[in-house]
């Protein structure tokens, strides 16, 4: 079943288990959670997993001494202790390894109705990371972004969730979005 359609079935049985019972606050509660673990885990693991075959893509035009994005901009590689720069291949391999780690961790995110609030706490610090992947395609390999925004949309639909929950804030989104 397509992930929005199987959402939305949730979604829309969790409604129905709740409605015409005002008592039901555990389902309220059940409700809400599963949400945020779609909202802030499952969304996030999907558009790691998509931002992969952009990395692929990107493969054999990307040269890039070190990571940055708009040009003026180079990032420290947060997979070194203490952050060092690393070429812009291996930024982006390490950042989308170091997100699939922990929001897959049993660690952080035991389970789809239990979420820790010191595990969600990581959530903007991974957004922000995984967002330069996005930025750097657009600024400096601009055809590759074009064609991958094109078919995925992952760009676009990473800024309207980034601005919904605050976890980027405005002047760190850099990338233009079309809407």
């Amino acid at each position: 079943m397509h992930l929005k359609w199987m959402t939305f079935w949730l979604v829309l049985k969790i409604k129905r288990m709740m409605s015409g019972n005002t008592n039901n606050f555990g389902c309220r509660s059940v409700f809400v959670v599963v949400v945020m673990y779609y909202l802030f885990i499952d969304n996030p693991s999907i558009i790691c997993s998509e931002l992969n075959k952009l990395v692929a893509m990107l493969a054999p035009v990307c040269e890039c001494a070190v990571m940055c994005a708009p040009k003026s901009t180079t990032f420290l590689c947060a997979a070194h202790e203490p952050p060092k720069e690393c070429d812009a291949m291996s930024y982006m391999n390490h950042t989308l390894d170091s997100a699939a780690s922990v929001l897959t961790s049993e660690r952080h995110f035991p389970s789809r109705v239990q979420i820790k609030p010191t595990s969600l706490r990581q959530i903007p610090s991974i957004a922000r990371r995984v967002y330069r992947v996005l930025a750097h395609a657009y600024f400096l390999h601009r055809e590759v972004y074009d064609e991958f925004e094109s078919e995925h949309h992952v760009c676009e639909r990473f800024h309207k969730l980034a601005v919904k929950y605050k976890l980027i804030s405005q002047e760190q989104l850099v990338v233009p979005i079309d809407s």
